[in-house]
Formats: C-alpha cells, structure tokens, sequence
C-alpha cells in the first residue's frame, strides 16, 4: 500500500469464495463510478436500477443515492431510514434461506 491507502498493483480478479468475503460495501463518494461492476443492474444510462436500494440481483443491493426513495436520501442525516428499509430486506431474504442454502453460502 501507498501512503494514501492504494494498493501497489492493481488486482484484477478475485474469487470472493476462496478469500472469505462476504459483503462488499463500496462508496462512490460525489463522483460514482461503476464501471467495475459487472452485474446486470444497470439501466441505459449505467446507473443502478433499484426499488428503495433493493437490486434484481439477489444480494446486491445500494444506499446513499440522490433520491434513492426520498429527497433526503443522498444526504447523510436521511440515509438512515433508506438503509433500515435494505437491512430489512436482506434479513428477510436471509431468514428465508433453508439450512442448506446457508451452508453454501457460508462454505
């Protein structure tokens, strides 16, 4: 790592089973870039397609987005409420797995 946290070569690949990693959190700051993502959640114009943070694709999900689900949403003392709503939504998604779904996630 570099004085400002960069890594001294870019790393490329990465199998997320075989490092342990189980969450991703990625924050874009004020210039979002999502290039690297490559999942199908984006709409035409390569921005995330969502229902208040919720993606199609199981698991994925987005928070701290203009209008996310209210004006407030982009804002630090509002994404709060928008993040309780995808907590919920991935607690559910998670209680509903069967024993043998949690198992292969967690192998």
């Amino acid at each position: 790592m570099n004085l400002y946290g960069s890594p001294e070569t870019e790393i490329g690949d990465l199998d997320l089973k075989a490092e342990g990693v189980t969450s991703v959190i990625w924050a874009t700051g004020f210039n979002p870039d999502w290039s690297f993502v490559g999942l199908p959640i984006f709409d035409g114009n390569a921005y995330p397609v969502h229902r208040r943070g919720v993606t199609a694709v199981d698991g994925v999900y987005v928070l701290g987005l203009p209008w996310l689900w209210t004006w407030g949403s982009g804002r630090f003392l509002s994404v709060g409420k928008d993040a309780e709503y995808v907590v919920g939504h991935l607690a559910a998604r998670l209680s509903s797995q069967t024993p043998s779904q949690k198992k292969a996630v967690n192998a």
